[in-house]
Parts: structure tokens; sequence; C-alpha cells
């Protein structure tokens, strides 16, 4: 396990006694995150973010760290530019020493996922020397567990990429004073991803046709999303709404018949309506048809009927079809054509409550 290849997780090769830092041609890399930002689901408790694997050499007095990815293969230098990774958390070491028979680093997390993380730990999984145990963290003693708790990391900003100033110790006891190899990972909390459209509804055309088309292909939307398509008043007397389960079957149907046209009925999911102000009704797994471009390409009636007849209808582009000119949503349970101010919203996360608000 001793890899000559000078591939790292921010730790790279520390020699005892000195000060770390790092530059952009260092051989330090950023560590994918193991559910990449590209996707958004986010689970409610802490999962593995980042993989590594290291070794300890006590006679050059250096420790290396290479970064794996999740399926334990290892990542190229070349692919891992050091500090430039959106979506991602990696690790920097700042400084290492030994003292008697314990080698010490601190090292920095640094975070460039979308938001905050939290419940960020640094995990050993195992280590080849018999004799040899961690002396940080709540793991110290052991010959795994956590060396270093970081807690809450709020995410990194581009200039503060190479930050020391409060790094977190992780220590070895190696009473041996024997090389070792080590594995491990870092979990946390990541953040959570909500995409939002949303816009405000005035007089003249204020969305292009291929509006809503452009934002559901600029993410991936999976099976366990939710969606949330809400319309509000300017003066907040009406506010309709639709919660519904498998956002995934509704970007797609809406992308593949975005210029064709087509109506496809929703599948035995979860579903919620409000008709009055976001009072949610009760959950129904009923089929209901979606419309699809029936007023022109990237128009759009979500779920018609669902929540005692809710009919959002999104207009895109409106010059007259069913609405007067320049207005682009229409709430059949409210009176239909809405009034210049109305503000329309569609969001797709992860779960109910941070998609839709409950």
């Amino acid at each position: 396990m001793n890899h000559k290849t000078r591939l790292a997780l921010g730790m790279g090769v520390c020699v005892v006694g000195t000060a770390c830092s790092a530059s952009p041609t260092s051989p330090e890399g950023v560590a994918p995150a193991a559910d990449p930002a590209a996707t958004h689901s986010a689970p409610a408790a802490s999962e593995p973010l980042v993989y590594f694997e290291g070794s300890v050499d006590t006679v050059a007095g250096t420790m290396q760290v290479v970064t794996r990815s999740a399926t334990g293969r290892f990542q190229t230098e070349t692919t891992l530019p050091y500090g430039d990774a959106t979506g991602s958390v990696y690790f920097h070491t700042c400084s290492s020493g030994l003292v008697g028979s314990i080698y010490s680093g601190g090292v920095t997390a640094i975070n460039q996922m979308s938001g905050t993380v939290t419940a960020l730990n640094a995990v050993i999984d195992a280590i080849s020397g018999t004799t040899v145990t961690l002396a940080s963290g709540s793991g110290a003693g052991n010959s795994s567990g956590i060396i270093a708790s970081y807690g809450t990391v709020a995410q990194t900003g581009s200039t503060q990429l190479q930050n020391c100033t409060t790094p977190t110790t992780w220590s070895f006891n190696d009473p041996g004073g024997t090389s070792f190899n080590f594995v491990g990972h870092a979990d946390g909390t990541p953040p959570v991803t909500v995409h939002t459209f949303q816009f405000t509804d005035t007089a003249a055309i204020d969305l292009a046709r291929s509006s809503l088309q452009t934002f559901f292909q600029s993410f991936t939307a999976t099976s366990t999303d939710f969606m949330l398509q809400r319309l509000a008043d300017a003066g907040g007397a009406r506010n309709t709404a639709i919660c519904t389960a498998r956002a995934d079957w509704y970007v797609s149907e809406y992308l593949s018949t975005y210029s064709g046209g087509g109506n496809a009925a929703s599948g035995s999911w979860n579903k919620y309506g409000s008709s009055s102000l976001g009072v949610w009704q009760a959950v129904t797994t009923a089929s209901f048809t979606n419309y699809f471009a029936n007023d022109g390409p990237g128009s759009v009636i979500f779920d018609y009927g669902l929540g005692s007849s809710v009919q959002i209808r999104l207009l895109p582009g409106n010059t007259g079809s069913s609405c007067a000119s320049g207005i682009e949503t229409y709430d059949g349970y409210n009176g239909g054509c809405t009034a210049p101010g109305a503000v329309y919203t569609l969001s797709i996360g992860p779960d109910r409550l941070s998609t839709c608000g409950f």
C-alpha cells in the first residue's frame, strides 16, 4: 500500500517539523464528493463525502494521502486541480510534527459544495501497523474511528482555499516507530440543493418559450425528488399549489413533448394539492392528466384536477392564445387568467420538506 504516485487529498507530502503550503501546481487535489453536486439528493444523516488512502514514513518523516473515488479507484492528479472544483470537500495539510511517538498534522477542511456541510468528520477505517492507534478525535486509542471532527463547515470562498488559520489536528500514536499505511473517509451531511424556477408575471412577455425547458436541462432530476408548482397573485389572496413525488417523470415528459405536445397520465405516487393559501389537502396517489404544449411549445399543465380541481397553467411567450398577450400564467381554480404581478414558482428538490415546505 506504499504508493509512490504523488497524488494527494490536500494533505500531500508533509515533512516532519515543517510547515506545508499549497500552490496551484502542488501535488494536492480536490476529492470529488461521493454524491456529486450535479445530483441533489441530500440525505438526512451523514454520508461519505471523500475517500482517501495514505502512508506515514517515519524514516523520511513524511505523510502522504491519495484520494479514491467511491468505487475505490484512484483519482489522477490531472483531474484534480487544486482548489478549483465545485461540488467537493477536500483537505489541506498546513503543518506536521513528531513528538515522541505521536505523529501529527494540522489539517484544514475545504468546502467547495453548494452550501454548508454539517457534522463533518475525518474517519480512519484501517491502519496497517499493528501497534498504531489514533491519538486524536473521538477514536483516540483505537485503530479506527474519528481522527478529527470539523462540525459545521461553511462554503469556502475562492480566496480562502489555502486558509491555514484554524487547522484541526490529526494524530497517530506509533510506539514502534515503524512506517504504516491507512485508509479512511470523511463523512458529513452535504447541503440540500433545491432547484427553483421563478418569475413575476407582468403585462409584457416575461418568458422565452424555452425558459422552463432550459431550466429542466440544467440538472438531473431523480426518482426520489419532489416537485412543487405554486402560483400566487400579487396581493396574496390566491395561492394555488401542487406538490408531487417522482419529479423525474414530470421533467422527462415535459422535455420529450416540448414541441410536439401531448397528454400523459401520472402514476400512482404521492401527490398533494393546495387551493387556498397553502393549506395542503390529504395525500392522494390517484392519476391525473398532464397537458404538454397545448398552448404552444413550452406550455404545460401538471396534474390537472389535483387538489379540488387545481389547474396551474404556464404559458411562456403567450401572445394571446389563452389569456391576454403577455399574461403567461393561468389559475383554473381561482378565476383563470392571472393579473399582472402573479408569481409562478417551480422547485425540484430531494425531499418533500425542503421542496414543498411541509
